[in-house]
């Protein structure tokens, strides 16, 4: 393992990445295969949580999970900052709410 990674939280960050890459990529692919107006394919993410949620294969949040051990200076922090805003929810949200009027940050 020391061989690819330096460190056990360069280990962590590199499988963050990867699982953000997936999800982003699965994303797009329902968005793209479902279809939809904007405003059903912002729900859609909803929904494709929901169904990660309930797969048998579910064992939490990789992103939490590793965010709840992880101290502000390890790189698994930044991989989930990056994936919360640049390339995550943020700027997903920002850009279905430019194309359909929907308010750029949905909070409850």
């Amino acid at each position: 393992m020391y061989t690819y990674f330096r460190t056990k939280d360069d280990l962590v960050a590199a499988y963050l990445q990867r699982r953000s890459d997936a999800w982003q990529s699965h994303v797009a692919d329902q968005l793209h295969a479902r279809g939809g107006s904007p405003e059903n394919k912002a729900l859609l993410v909803f929904d494709l949580l929901g169904e990660w949620f309930e797969s048998d294969d579910f064992r939490g949040c990789p992103f939490v999970n590793a965010e709840a051990e992880s101290s502000p200076d390890s790189p698994g922090h930044s991989v989930n900052l990056g994936h919360r805003t640049a390339h995550g929810y943020e700027s997903s949200s920002a850009n279905f709410s430019a194309r359909s009027e929907l308010p750029a940050r949905m909070t409850c």
